[in-house]
């Protein structure tokens, strides 16, 4: 099989093949853990990921430890992906941070995006930490490739509001404009406002929905008009949004 194939695209093949398996999808984890273990040869996840940076020609940087020499930050971008950072530099989406992996190291990512709307993966850093310190390192490191391939610097950056990450990018781009991630926005939100709408909260969402959505200023205004009478008595979501 394929190294791409999904855990339960394995355990299905396993199951047509032999109706009578009994192998779950627990031991098909613990199968792959067990193979990717031995293809590192004992070395941890970190050098790994570097080893296989060096042996595939990605851009890539990283910080170690000054007592142990052991590396504590890595970063990387695929050559192609820089490229097309010349081209299309003006939006970059920032998400951090995933705490998914192995050795529960956050996991940094930065796409773009191309004119056709279309998302390409920039860049993905493993930290040591979520501290100002390791996020104005990344974006530092980003600007100068980006400077040294001849790519404008972007303009947007798109992210939560997680000030140390705020902080790097005024940091290294004093002049781009951030702008939170609607999705977030969403969550927070629905968190915060849904218990003070009980029975009226779908109803407002789809109102708040419709509103972000305005394709004019004008239309914005008109629908924020409409929103601020209809739930005049539930003025703490008002004051929220």
């Amino acid at each position: 099989m394929a190294n791409s194939t999904a855990p339960r695209e394995i355990l299905s093949i396993l199951k047509q093949r032999d109706p009578a398996n009994t192998t779950r999808i627990k031991s098909i984890y613990k199968a792959i853990l067990i193979n990717k273990s031995a293809k590192r040869e004992g070395i941890n996840q970190v050098q790994y990921v570097l080893e296989q940076l060096i042996k595939k020609n990605y851009l890539h940087d990283y910080c170690t430890n000054p007592d142990s020499n052991e590396i504590t930050d890595i970063l990387w971008v695929h050559p192609k992906s820089l490229a097309l950072s010349v081209n299309f530099p003006s939006v970059l989406i920032i998400d951090a941070i995933y705490k998914t992996n192995e050795y529960r190291s956050p996991l940094l990512e930065i796409v773009g995006i191309t004119s056709t709307m279309r998302i390409y993966s920039f860049m993905f850093a493993y930290l040591s930490n979520e501290r100002e310190e390791q996020l104005t390192w990344a974006l530092g490191t980003l600007k100068k490739w980006m400077l040294e391939k001849g790519a404008s610097l972007p303009s947007i950056f798109v992210s939560d509001r997680d000030m140390a990450l705020i902080n790097a990018i005024e940091t290294y781009f004093p002049m781009a404009r951030h702008i939170l991630c609607i999705w977030h926005i969403n969550q927070c939100i629905m968190k915060k406002c849904r218990p003070m709408l009980g029975l009226e909260w779908n109803r407002f969402n789809a109102s708040w929905h419709s509103l972000i959505n305005s394709s004019t200023q004008w239309s914005y205004h008109q629908k924020w008009e409409v929103i601020c009478e209809e739930y005049r008595r539930f003025q703490g979501a008002l004051n929220y949004l």
